[in-house]
């Protein structure tokens, strides 16, 4: 593999420390970058919790509403066959259950009678704010333990963006800087710096992926 490492020599005068501020210089983009890559992924990751406990809230809104109309519909046709003193179904193959005829148009509700239709508002009374009623819970119930999980095992990644195999040293021999080098290095320290900066917008778009 081709070798990927650079060495950078820096001249610089006998009252300077160049060692010692590109070391701290360095070592605080390399930290900076692996935290912003870290907070990137955490916010990709609540963006999408938040979607899906939105997308659990308007099903849970959708079950509530759709149980409350039903239950409105049953109590009309319960209070339709108490009034009309039917206590039992009028037609024997009606069947045990009232659900049966939801969406028949044709079969009146109140021909089951009040002992089944009471029996079934408080069925569908006893399903409004159960999340097993919706029947995509369990998908977004395990989608939001799987974030959670990727969320704590974020917490503890440690991202080295660049590795640092040696530490800038300081040389025994001082001399009076060169204008060029100087620009030079200033160059190449912007250099580092831009790599750096796209190398967090990659990680970036693999994290969003």
């Amino acid at each position: 593999a081709p070798d990927k490492s650079a060495k950078i020599t820096f001249r610089f005068g006998s009252d300077a420390r160049g060692a010692d501020f590109l070391n701290s210089y360095v070592k605080a983009i390399v930290s900076d970058t692996a935290a912003e890559m870290i907070g990137d992924g955490a916010a990709s990751l609540q963006a999408l919790r938040v979607e899906k406990q939105r997308d659990l809230e308007r099903l849970r809104g959708q079950r509530d509403t759709t149980l409350k109309q039903g239950i409105a519909r049953y109590d009309d046709a319960l209070n339709t066959a108490t009034a009309s003193g039917i206590e039992r179904p009028i037609v024997s193959n009606l069947g045990s259950t009232a659900a049966v005829v939801v969406g028949n148009a044709q079969m009146p509700l109140y021909y089951y009678g009040s002992v089944i239709l009471k029996s079934e508002v408080k069925n569908l009374e006893g399903r409004i704010g159960d999340d097993l009623a919706i029947p995509e819970f369990p998908a977004l119930q395990a989608s939001s333990k799987d974030i959670e999980s990727r969320l704590a095992a974020l917490a503890q990644v440690k991202i080295a963006p660049v590795i640092i195999s040696e530490d800038a040293l300081q040389s025994d021999v001082a001399v009076t800087p060169s204008p060029g080098l100087a620009a030079l290095g200033f160059l190449l320290i912007g250099g580092l710096s831009g790599y750096l900066w796209a190398l967090i917008r990659a990680r970036r778009r693999i994290v969003k992926a």
